[in-house]
């Protein structure tokens, strides 16, 4: 029964023996062998027949008249695949990341990003981390973008991919006490938001039976990977407020499916639209300045508050030297120290702009027998003479540094009030007299070794 047929697709509904309505669809060879099966079909109608496969493929021929040359998508893809190989060629991984890189690029780094490098919010959305990650998102922007794209006009759409990108990264800040996030599923839930509140909204030009399917499906792809994200522990803050922002941005940039939609002016659409935006970023803007809107806080198994300093991982690299390098390669960065022993080497300037003092510590990383950078510590006069990597902290005493990180995991006191304090972030302070003399980062791979 209900039997349609649209080109080389057959429809229809099979009877089953307790009541239910099973459908099936067939898609034969070409249209004349559609029309010859449709014949040998029972031709019955029921009430509440409506021809989904016609209907279906009329929205998608509707959708390339209005939108013949979707460009922005295959864009959005071609730029988060080439920040992909910019990055893996800089260092940042293809399949084990090395966050450190990525933060050089862009990534949406908690300390930097609301240290007033505000930047990484959209420069984040086009980085990812791994294969894996940038894979999967540019698989979900293709299959949703693509449709979204004809549905809203490219120039719409990329408003709402950027704004709900933005929100996404906005809310990954706020929601995790410290985050490096990356990647573009933020604004892909923004897409799935903005198709969602498009069918929710039923404008028109939309058959009522391509409405039901496509507003369930958006529901069902969004719940799944949300559980799904829960499970795994994946960065759902960013999910939804991406999802929230395209849904708003969606609702409000939606316009019927009618021929002649593009010749219409829709000025008081978008000056409401890009309004709503602009109030929306400048009020959170506000409050994350007056301090109202902060990062969460992160407690330790007894209810204590954990300093967010203590949770933000140290810089692998200052003065021209990363943790990591052999003497070899740091001579060739820095030349020849002016003091050379067996365990450190020590430099009289950080860099052409900075006369801080950079000892450089070796030691042989997990047992290994070949020397490398395990440790970098600095010592200076004033803020100046810092390097742009880590604040000016000799100003510090020792109760300040403990307020600051929390507890060190370790204390070494020396002879003449001398004493290392060891934090788990890779963060080491050189005190004497409960004063900071230096300090610097070291391989956490060697703390006890």
């Amino acid at each position: 029964m209900d039997v349609e047929r649209h080109d080389a697709l057959v429809g229809l509904k099979v009877l089953e023996a307790d009541g239910a309505k099973r459908p099936l669809q067939f898609r034969t060879v070409s249209a004349s062998d559609a029309e010859s099966l449709a014949t040998l079909l029972p031709d019955t109608k029921t009430a509440d027949f409506t021809p989904v496969i016609t209907e279906g493929a009329n929205f998608a021929a509707a959708l390339t008249t209005l939108t013949p040359k979707p460009y922005a998508t295959p864009a959005l893809i071609g730029i988060n695949v080439l920040m992909f190989i910019i990055a893996t060629v800089l260092g940042g991984g293809l399949i084990k990341v090395h966050p450190d890189v990525m933060i050089g690029l862009g990534t949406d780094y908690t300390p930097l990003t609301l240290g007033g490098q505000w930047w990484r919010l959209l420069t984040s959305v086009f980085l990812h981390f791994g294969l894996l990650h940038v894979a999967f998102n540019m698989l979900a922007l293709y299959v949703n973008g693509m449709m979204a794209e004809r549905i809203f006009g490219s120039v719409r759409y990329l408003v709402i991919y950027l704004v709900a990108g933005l929100a996404g990264s906005i809310a990954s800040l706020l929601w995790h006490p410290v985050v490096n996030g990356a990647g573009a599923s933020g604004a892909i839930f923004g897409i799935l938001g903005a198709l969602l509140a498009f069918f929710v909204k039923r404008e028109g030009g939309v058959p009522a039976s391509v409405i039901k399917a496509q507003r369930n499906s958006a529901m069902i792809f969004i719940a799944y990977n949300l559980l799904n994200g829960a499970r795994q522990g994946i960065d759902n803050a960013a999910h939804i407020g991406g999802l929230s922002a395209g849904f708003v941005m969606g609702f409000l940039l939606s316009r019927p499916l009618s021929p002649d939609r593009n010749q219409r002016s829709w000025a008081r659409q978008w000056t409401v639209a890009l309004g709503v935006a602009a109030s929306l970023a400048a009020l959170i803007g506000f409050e994350i300045s007056a301090g109202a809107l902060a990062p969460r806080q992160a407690r330790d198994s007894q209810g204590r508050l954990i300093p967010r300093e203590a949770l933000t991982p140290a810089p692998r690299s200052f003065g021209g030297v990363r943790l990591g390098m052999t003497p070899e390669e740091v001579l060739a960065k820095k030349g020849n120290p002016i003091s050379k022993s067996n365990p450190e080497w020590i430099f009289n300037t950080i860099d052409a702009r900075h006369d801080g003092v950079l000892t450089v510590g070796f030691g042989s990383i997990r047992g290994g027998g070949e020397r490398r950078v395990v440790g970098l510590e600095f010592e200076g006069h004033d803020i100046g003479s810092a390097p742009p990597e880590i604040p000016y902290m000799n100003s510090l005493t020792v109760a300040d540094v403990i307020s600051k990180y929390g507890e060190p995991i370790r204390r070494q006191p020396q002879a003449e009030g001398f004493e290392w304090l060891w934090f788990p972030n890779g963060t080491f302070f050189h005190t004497r007299f409960g004063k900071v003399l230096g300090y610097g980062v070291y391989d956490l791979a060697l703390l006890g070794g």
